[in-house]
């Protein structure tokens, strides 16, 4: 209730935050924010830059009632490297959608949601994982994912891929790509208009600057068209949280809950889910054989590559367990064909092994490497033959793996972790250079997609 005894309905508020808090050499980037109320009536909309002026905006947009705060912003980080579970856990179940998340860790140099979230707390809000849905604090913030809003929520209809509206896929040209990004931002708003008659409700003619979303055709130059993509981000934030608060996890799912009882809240993603995006649905089978624990952790690490590549995240396609022909009575089977989108014809074999590199006697290591080496060297020599044919490929030969045309070929061994010894990492990286092979550590690499 308000001071006068009348009775505050609770207002959604949706932040999308520059992860950087600014420096002396520059301040932060726009943050976009938004909050409307359980009408789905945008009460307010626009951009504010730094810690200060969010909290401030947050203070002000959240009014005299309850209020649920969304923000597309990591907020709980303890994990000194790699990724967090949450983030494992978007891109595996949402892969399929081409969707993965950035890694965040304690190294990671921009933490603004770890503050943000600080100093909310210290100002009486409470952070929540979402098992204590519905949220019994007044003031209570969360984290979202928009991609995952945008592909779990049916009412969008984006039900084959998430929208092209963000980063520029690699190697195609930036004046091809800003008129295809704005077309694709238009769509998205035009779906996000239609969202006026579903529950929860989003009305974006209720606020001038929302208001103009769907009457000005978005903008081709970079800076204005980062401005407005903020903008959604935050009311999509908003609507995230509305559903949440609605429906709880009839709608949504937690990403990142731990396997036990943790001792304090877990960093997760509340995300809409189908069916089909929800953990039952990737769920592996129990490991009762003994000895097999080690090649269950094997499977899961193709599985979390793949979904990686698969998601888009090197702005290339990829294929996954591609069949190729080695001979007349044996086919092989790479673990990833990945073609980067541009101009050149250009093939990337990715080799993926789980090597526990560290563990391995010393002697084994090079028989272990040499393997590896001529396994992904057959598979090479497929592609490799077809370099000498120009012509387009057929589309069942292309398939096969048989005359590809390509302009060049690559080859690349994928492992989990370079090794804890400097020495051995260097000599597994020399071994493989000297067959013109590259050796990329997963951990190190960065999938990133935002």
């Amino acid at each position: 209730m308000s001071d006068t005894g009348a009775v505050v309905g609770t207002r959604f508020l949706g932040v999308d935050l520059a992860w950087g808090t600014g420096s002396a050499a520059g301040s932060a980037n726009e943050s976009g924010v938004a909050v409307i109320d359980d009408c789905g009536r945008v009460l307010s909309a626009g951009w504010t830059r730094g810690l200060e002026e969010t909290i401030n905006w947050i203070t002000s947009a959240a009014g005299p009632g309850p209020a649920l705060l969304f923000v597309d912003a990591p907020l709980i980080v303890v994990n000194p490297a790699g990724q967090r579970e949450c983030e494992r856990q978007a891109g595996q179940r949402y892969g399929r959608w081409r969707v993965s998340a950035n890694s965040t860790n304690t190294q990671s140099p921009r933490l603004a949601g770890v503050a943000l979230c600080s100093e909310l707390r210290a100002a009486g809000w409470a952070y929540s994982d979402g098992t204590d849905w519905p949220p019994a604090a007044a003031r209570t913030m969360c984290e979202c994912y928009p991609y995952t809003t945008l592909v779990g929520a049916p009412e969008l209809g984006y039900d084959q891929a998430r929208p092209r509206y963000k980063r520029r896929p690699k190697g195609m040209p930036a004046a091809v790509w800003r008129p295809q990004r704005a077309t694709a931002c238009d769509e998205l708003i035009r779906r996000l208009s239609s969202l006026d008659a579903t529950d929860p409700p989003l009305l974006l003619h209720t606020h001038s600057v929302t208001r103009e979303l769907r009457h000005e055709p978005s903008p081709i130059r970079d800076d204005e068209y980062k401005h407005r993509e903020d903008l959604i981000d935050a009311l999509i934030c908003a609507w995230t949280a509305a559903l949440w608060r609605r429906h709880g996890q009839a709608r949504c799912q937690l990403l990142g809950l731990p396997a036990s009882p943790a001792t304090g809240p877990a960093a997760t993603i509340i995300a809409p889910a189908r069916p089909e995006q929800r953990e039952a649905a990737h769920e592996k089978p129990p490991v009762t054989r003994p000895g097999t624990g080690v090649l269950a952790r094997g499977q899961d690490f193709h599985q979390d590559v793949q979904t990686a590549f698969l998601a888009g995240l090197l702005g290339a396609d990829a294929c996954s367990e591609h069949t190729i022909t080695l001979s007349k009575t044996r086919n092989g089977r790479v673990d990833l064909l990945v073609l980067p989108q541009g101009e050149e014809r250009m093939a990337v074999v990715v080799e993926i092994k789980s090597t526990p590199w560290d563990e391995l006697a010393g002697h084994r290591i090079r028989p272990n490497l040499r393997e590896h080496i001529r396994q992904l060297q057959r598979y090479l020599d497929v592609y490799i033959a077809g370099l000498a044919n120009k012509s387009e490929p057929t589309p069942a030969a292309e398939q096969d793996g048989a005359t590809p045309a390509w302009d060049s070929v690559s080859g690349v061994l994928l492992y989990p972790k370079r090794p804890a010894d400097r020495a051995v990492a260097e000599r597994i990286e020399s071994i493989a250079g000297r067959e013109a092979l590259m050796v990329v550590w997963y951990d190190e690499a960065d999938w990133a997609d935002g």
